[in-house]
């Protein structure tokens, strides 16, 4: 089965697509784990009792909060990138396997006729 350049290119975007997912994933865990050690380590009341260490405790909080609502945003960003290449991949793919098996695009129509047939069929009327 020979695939076209374009499809080899965003075969290897997703590919890198889904590395960076797992890379920001990972980064959430270890800032998840960083902010429970952070309240771990206060006292009972949850602040430290002088003046700079409740202002350290705050800034490192605020900054660990900062760093995890940019993490998410980065993982919308990334989940968004992945659709959109997979809308495109699923086509080509399609059309790279239909060519290369027959019993590929068997399946394939026989699947699109099926999903024809769910249609029609919910557009009937109930008695």
């Amino acid at each position: 089965m020979d695939l076209s350049q374009t499809t080899i290119e965003h075969l290897r975007d997703e590919a890198y697509a889904f590395l960076c997912r797992e890379a920001v994933k990972d980064g959430l865990d270890r800032l998840t784990r960083e902010r429970a050690e952070m309240i771990d380590r206060c006292p009972a009341d949850n602040l430290p009792a002088d003046q700079p260490a409740r202002e350290t405790l705050n800034r490192s909080m605020r900054s660990a909060l900062d760093q995890e609502a940019e993490l998410r945003n980065h993982l919308t960003r990334l989940s968004q990138l992945e659709q959109r290449l997979q809308d495109v991949l699923r086509p080509e793919l399609h059309a790279c396997l239909t060519k290369a098996s027959a019993d590929y695009g068997h399946f394939a129509t026989a699947h699109e006729l099926l999903a024809r047939w769910e249609t029609l069929f919910r557009a009937l009327p109930e008695r």
